[in-house]
């Protein structure tokens, strides 16, 4: 698979609405959806690294700006703040207490990348250098969240491709590795986790005898952990919500058997209410008829299901919102 690396460009499916595509992505496979929330995250058992270092990831915000989701959005932080590499409320990207600069894209996958060679701090985005600063990282966090870890805003959209590098990348090879990847026995390189796993928990670090990780912070599956997937929800900053209606959380969830999926019309409209699994697969249509505006509570029973992480998918003409739900 290093050799035959899908340019997704981007597999940006709106679930259930077909494909569509945008000039640059991660590579094939899988990437982890989040919404913000504390939990909602990736933990692996990896220090920050000392000496010279870089942090890459491919990252794809799903909101309307990043001031209206929180003041640091995180992408990677090692520990509290040692350190913590993200964008912050004015869309920069920033290692905190030490540079930031260029603006990230919303609602479009871009690459990030920062290093540090002992002297030089340095910030990349999509290849090219945005900042530099002669400040020193605090390298001294224990444990790496990815898409949250300690006391700042999660992150809202996805995240892939994540590289931990024990030297500091030229720009030369950071495009390369933006459009190429890199080989798992790569000199130097701690942790690249292409978060290509299908239903299990354990993130897999493609480097032999490397640190793994896991989905949230229990290694159970909760409907709190990022999901897995290789389409894009792009409708809403918001789970859940957007102007016309609501998808309020199924109840109970996580559940075995009957669950009730209950939404909100603030307006009349085309109505149409499914299940998908995380390939974007309908599972079944539980409504698709015009609905005056109003309270609603549809059963839906998961008989036959496999167990794992699914999605409720409201779309009122044309506009489309989701939650997630955990079959036992």
């Amino acid at each position: 698979m290093m050799n035959s690396f899908l340019r997704k460009s981007a597999l940006v499916a709106l679930l259930g609405t077909g494909l569509c595509f945008s000039s640059y992505a991660q590579r094939g496979g899988n990437f982890l959806h989040f919404t913000s929330t504390e939990s909602d995250r990736a933990m692996v058992n990896m220090d920050a690294p000392q000496g010279s270092f870089t942090l890459e990831a491919w990252v794809y915000f799903n909101g309307s700006s990043f001031a209206n989701a929180g003041q640091y959005n995180t992408i990677l932080e090692f520990g509290n703040d040692a350190d913590w590499f993200g964008v912050n409320g004015t869309g920069e990207l920033q290692l905190y207490g030490v540079l930031q600069g260029g603006i990230v894209p919303v609602r479009t996958w871009a690459h990030v990348a920062y290093t540090w060679d002992g002297t030089t701090s340095r910030l990349y985005l999509d290849g090219n250098q945005v900042a530099s600063s002669t400040d020193a990282p605090r390298q001294s966090g224990l444990t790496l969240g990815i898409g949250y870890n300690s006391g700042d805003t999660g992150w809202q959209g996805y995240i892939d491709e994540v590289m931990i590098w024990n030297t500091a990348r030229s720009a030369t090879q950071i495009q390369s590795d933006r459009t190429n990847g890199t080989s798992a026995a790569s000199p130097l390189l701690l942790g690249y986790f292409k978060l290509d796993e299908g239903s299990s928990q354990v993130i897999a670090n493609q480097v032999n005898g490397g640190p793994s990780g896991i989905l949230g912070t229990t290694g159970n599956a909760e409907t709190t952990d990022p999901a897995r997937t290789n389409s894009v929800i792009n409708s809403t900053r918001t789970e859940g919500t957007m102007a016309s209606a609501q998808l309020a959380p199924n109840f109970p969830n996580p559940f075995s058997g009957t669950t009730t999926i209950p939404y909100t019309l603030r307006q009349s409209g085309q109505v149409r209410l499914r299940v998908l699994d995380l390939t974007g697969r309908e599972v079944v249509k539980l409504v698709d008829e015009v609905k005056p505006a109003g309270s609603y509570a549809i059963p839906f029973n998961a008989a036959g299901l496999t167990a794992g992480v699914y999605v409720s998918q409201l779309t009122l003409d044309g506009n489309t919102i989701t939650r997630r739900m955990l079959v036992r």
